[in-house]
């Protein structure tokens, strides 16, 4: 390193290091020639004190985020069910919370059969249409499937996730049937195709 300083040709360097408070330091004294004119016979001393922290050079490389969304999986509340003799109906909030894919919307589907037991057949869309569901009524188990536009799996660019979770049910009995209740349920991607 060069510190862009000259007194003289028989200029001395003397290096001093000193710990101090998870610092180093390091003290460059430059003494000035004796047979140059020094006022009150006191040596020129140029100091340079430079500090740096000792992990700086063991520090980790920055990671470079990645631009390409993955979907983890999907967070749902307040999820209801209802059945009487002639309709059937399963509402619920959904979340997700994957980056880039950030998005909230409402699922909701309803079955009308006067002439008998309705059942919940095929698949739903949500509100956001990239979403939508299915749900078994004999394992009480939710299906999601999302799709969405990813540019690193090149053309076409375009992810399907799903993923399937049991509904831990409360049901109660109603005068004109039952309802069931979930809080909250948690269904993770178990499969994605591209």
């Amino acid at each position: 390193m060069s510190l862009g300083i000259k007194v003289g040709e028989s200029t001395t360097f003397h290096l001093h290091h000193h710990n101090h408070n998870s610092a180093f330091y390091r003290f460059i004294t430059i003494k000035q020639p004796h047979n140059l004119p020094i006022q009150n016979h006191n040596k020129m001393r140029f100091t340079i004190a430079v500090s740096a922290l000792i992990g700086l050079a063991a520090a980790a490389p920055a990671v470079t985020p990645t631009k390409c969304p993955v979907d983890q999986g999907w967070e749902l509340s307040n999820i209801i069910k209802e059945t009487s003799n002639i309709a059937k109906s399963l509402k619920f909030n959904l979340k997700d919370t994957s980056k880039g894919l950030e998005i909230t919307t409402k699922c909701e589907a309803i079955v009308v059969n006067k002439t008998s037991t309705p059942t919940f057949e095929g698949s739903y869309s949500c509100g956001e249409q990239s979403i939508d569901f299915s749900f078994d009524e004999d394992t009480s188990t939710i299906h999601v499937h999302r799709g969405y536009t990813d540019p690193c799996v090149g053309t076409p660019d375009f992810v399907q996730a799903f993923g399937q979770k049991v509904v831990p049910f409360t049901t109660l009995t109603t005068s004109y049937g039952s309802e069931s209740k979930a809080s909250k349920l948690y269904i993770p991607v178990t499969a994605m195709t591209a």
